[in-house]
């Protein structure tokens, strides 16, 4: 199995290590799991959304795109591991106008019930 891109920190790894000492539950399905995504950089004004939610739907992900007040994306993708290690290394590039500066990763506890439908462009 591969491993995660280097360039993929999580964000959230202080806090996910918090609550798993707290006994909450962590998304650890081996094959499906929903990921947050903040793309900083120039990333706005450069049809990122739309093409991360072409790639997402290349790759069977559900989720969403949305830009963040302060010019960042936010990305919510939900789908296989390896399909998700894929976006994740497609976002580092983005389209061919974005410079992205920086991905910071999140895992979202997902539950049974979550599920997006699609994906969309906020």
């Amino acid at each position: 199995m591969r491993s995660r891109p280097a360039k993929c920190r999580t964000i959230l790894d202080r806090a996910l290590a918090d609550r798993a000492k707290a006994g909450a539950k962590i998304t650890d399905k081996l094959d499906h799991q929903a990921r947050i995504y903040t793309i900083k950089g120039r990333v706005q004004g450069v049809w990122f959304r739309d093409s991360t939610r072409r790639e997402a739907l290349k790759l069977g992900i559900t989720g969403y795109a949305k830009n963040l007040p302060n010019g960042d994306v936010e990305v919510l993708a939900v789908g296989e591991v390896s399909a998700l290690d894929h976006l994740c290394q497609w976002l580092h590039e983005g389209p061919r106008m974005a410079k992205v500066s920086e991905v910071l990763e999140g895992t979202v506890e997902s539950g049974n019930s979550f599920s997006p439908a699609g994906f969309a462009v906020a």
